[in-house]
């Protein structure tokens, strides 16, 4: 639902208050973000049951992943085992007053590669990404339908050259960087 140009003195800025007041979506925002961090605390991987039977996993170059093949990719990644002081750094949550059941959210994710990861080994490359979009998306009983990222928002951030989701990772083990991709 797009704004009345004419319901405020400037047609430049959207009355986001009033947009989620008039939703009827039944999970207020509050709650909505509360639940978006308690799932990403927890991990979505690890507790499949907070994830909707039509679950969707969009990035820029990946997916839609199911339910069934998101669980079994991010499984098998061995992210965390790669990158044991990995820090995601989640932050500026917010509900989408364009749809009301989603929440927006960034990460500034860092870590160093000091684990193996799958047939990897540890290359102690330090990962610095620059910002990047994530977005959870809510059915009516509180389950996550659909998880974006990978959408970096300023490529000139990090040195990951603005790749973002788990691309700095080469196929081959080694990591990008900003001078030597």
């Amino acid at each position: 639902q797009q704004q009345d140009s004419n319901s405020s003195a400037s047609s430049k800025f959207l009355d986001e208050e009033a947009m989620l007041a008039a939703s009827t979506f039944p999970i207020s925002p509050e709650d909505l973000i509360a639940t978006t961090k308690n799932m990403l605390d927890k991990g979505l991987e690890d507790n499949p049951e907070f994830l909707s039977d039509d679950f969707q996993f969009v990035a820029p170059v990946v997916g839609p992943l199911t339910k069934e093949r998101f669980i079994k990719a991010v499984s098998g990644f061995g992210l965390t085992d790669g990158f044991p002081d990995l820090q995601f750094n989640f932050h500026h949550f917010r509900v989408d007053p364009f749809e009301p059941n989603r929440v927006w959210f960034t990460s500034r994710m860092v870590g160093t590669n000091t684990g193996q990861m799958g047939p990897f080994a540890p290359t102690d490359t330090r990962v610095m990404k620059g910002p990047e979009a994530y977005s959870m998306t809510f059915t009516e009983e509180g389950l996550c339908s659909k998880l974006t990222l990978g959408y970096v928002i300023d490529r000139e951030i990090g040195n990951t050259g603005g790749l973002g989701g788990t691309h700095p990772v080469r196929l081959d083990g080694t990591m990008t960087s900003k001078h030597g991709m």
